[in-house]
C-alpha cells in the first residue's frame, strides 16, 4: 500500500519480452516507424530486417532494422509500443535505451513492496511491463521526462547528491520473483551537472523540467531557496512547481499552498483562484492548464487555464473519482487533459483516469497483483 497524502505532482515504459504490444516506450536503435507507427523489430517472413510489430499508432510494416531486407507486413499499431526481449546490460556490453513518451503516464513504483532496492517504472496502461535499475536511495515525486529520457535522483554518498538520467539494467514483463535486481544501477546512469550544488555536500534537493528540455534545479543547501540554471546561473527563488515556455514559471506563494504563474522578467505573481490547492500542472501554449482542489470539501478538482499574462480561465470539472474513492498522493495531467489520479480503492491502491468530459475509471489497481505496485511511487509524465 501506498503512503497517503495530498502532494502536488508536477513532473511522468516499456517494451517488454512480451509478445503483445507495450504502449509507451521505443527503443532508440530499432527501425524507422512507418506512417502511423509501425515498427521493423524481429526477422519476418524475407531477411534480417524483420517484420514491423505494432508501434505507438496504426500504420503500415516497419523498415528493416541497420540496414536489414524490410520485413513482412507490420501489425498495425493501436496505442502499444514496440516489444522487447528481456535483456541484462553485461559488464561492458550496450545499454538498453529506452525512449520515454512526454504524453504518456508512468508509475515510478516497486517489484517489492517495502523495499528501496527493487524500483522499477512502468507505463501505467501495462504495469506487468517494467525497466529496472535506480538505487535505493532516492526521493519520491522528483522523477521528470526531457528529450526520451528519464531523470532522478538518486541517495549517493551525499543525503539527496546527484541528477541522474537513467540507463535501464533490466528490461523486462518476467514475475519479480524470478529476477535477480541489477547490483550497482546506478553505476551506468549518466550523471548531470548541477553547479553550483556541491555532490559531496548538500547535493541536490529538486528538478523542473520545462516543455523545451530547460532544467533548473534546486540545490540541498539549508535555508536556501534558489534555482539555478544548468550552468549555475541564479533563476528564481522561492518555491517554483514548474517550468513553461519562455520565462513563464507556475509557483507557490505560501505554506497554504496558494499559487500562480510569474514571468521571470517582471517576477509579479498572478495568482489563480483562492482556496485551491494545486493537483497536477502542464504547460501549454498559452501558459498552464492547472488541475485545482477545492480546499474547503476536497471536491470538485477543477481545470483552470492560467494564461502568460495571468487570465484564469476555467475549463471545467472532473467527475469524482469510482467508488467514492478521494484524490490521493500524485496526480498526472496529459496534453489533452485527461487527469491520471492515484486514489485508495477497497483499501488496495489504484489510479484513476478522469476527463472533464465525464469519464471515470479505475485503470491500475493492485488488487488484480500487477508487477509494478505503487508502494510510496509517483505518476510522472512530461512537462
Amino acid at each position: 500500500m501506498g503512503r497517503w497524502v495530498v502532494l502536488l505532482a508536477v513532473g511522468g515504459v516499456i517494451a517488454a519480452c512480451s509478445d503483445k504490444p507495450r504502449p509507451g516506450f521505443l527503443p532508440d536503435e530499432m527501425g524507422d516507424p512507418g506512417q502511423g507507427g509501425s515498427i521493423g523489430v524481429s526477422s519476418g517472413a524475407s531477411g534480417s530486417g524483420g517484420a514491423g510489430a505494432s508501434g505507438s499508432i496504426a500504420g503500415a510494416g516497419g523498415n528493416g532494422n541497420k540496414g536489414g531486407s524490410a520485413g513482412s507486413q507490420g501489425l498495425s499499431g493501436n496505442g502499444g509500443a514496440v516489444p522487447m526481449p528481456d535483456a541484462r546490460a553485461k559488464d561492458g556490453g550496450p545499454p538498453l535505451p529506452l525512449t520515454f513518451d512526454p504524453n504518456e503516464v508512468y508509475l515510478f513504483g516497486t517489484l517489492s513492496e517495502g523495499s528501496c532496492s527493487r524500483d522499477a517504472v512502468a507505463n501505467i496502461k501495462a504495469p506487468d511491463a517494467y525497466a529496472a535499475g535506480f538505487w535505493c536511495y532516492h526521493p519520491a515525486y522528483t522523477e521528470r521526462i526531457r528529450g526520451g529520457k528519464l531523470l532522478y535522483l538518486n541517495g549517493g554518498a551525499g543525503a539527496l547528491s546527484q541528477l541522474l538520467e537513467f540507463v535501464p539494467d533490466l528490461v523486462s514483463s518476467a514475475d519479480p520473483s524470478t529476477i535477480s535486481y541489477p547490483d550497482d544501477p546506478a553505476s551506468n546512469d549518466v550523471v548531470i551537472p548541477t553547479p553550483p550544488c556541491d555532490p559531496g555536500g548538500d547535493g541536490i534537493l529538486n528538478v523542473r523540467v520545462g516543455p523545451t528540455g530547460r532544467i533548473v534545479h534546486q540545490c540541498g543547501t539549508p535555508g536556501s531557496k534558489w534555482w539555478y540554471a544548468e550552468d549555475g546561473s541564479k533563476v528564481y527563488q522561492g518555491d517554483l512547481l514548474a517550468l513553461g515556455n519562455d520565462d513563464l514559471i507556475a509557483v507557490q506563494v505560501d505554506s497554504s499552498l496558494r499559487g500562480g504563474v510569474v514571468k521571470l522578467s517582471d517576477g509579479v505573481v498572478h495568482p489563480w483562484p483562492a482556496g485551491r490547492i494545486p493537483q497536477a500542472i502542464r504547460s501549454h501554449p498559452n501558459g498552464f492548464h492547472v488541475v485545482l482542489l477545492v480546499q474547503s470539501t476536497g471536491l470538485p478538482q477543477e481545470l483552470w487555464e492560467m494564461d502568460a499574462n495571468g487570465t484564469a480561465t476555467k475549463l471545467g470539472d472532473y467527475p469524482k473519482l469510482p467508488d467514492g474513492g478521494l484524490p490521493n498522493a500524485s496526480a498526472a495531467l496529459t496534453p489533452d487533459d485527461t487527469l491520471f489520479q492515484m486514489t485508495l480503492l477497497n483499501t488496495f491502491d489504484a489510479v484513476a483516469r478522469l476527463t472533464i468530459t465525464g469519464a471515470s475509471e479505475i485503470i491500475y489497481t493492485e488488487k488484480s497483483d500487477p508487477h509494478v505496485k505503487v508502494n510510496s511511487g509517483s505518476l510522472v509524465t512530461g512537462p
